[in-house]
């Protein structure tokens, strides 16, 4: 998976916007939700 995170910068952002739970929702690509 470690891999996969520094080949898929989304996948890191989509862990930090879980973690820190953002405000905006639309900030969080919409592939976070499936």
């Amino acid at each position: 998976m470690a891999n996969e995170e520094k080949l898929n910068p989304e996948i890191m952002h989509c862990k930090l916007a879980k973690l820190y739970e953002l405000k905006s929702i639309r900030s969080i690509p919409h592939r976070c939700f499936k």
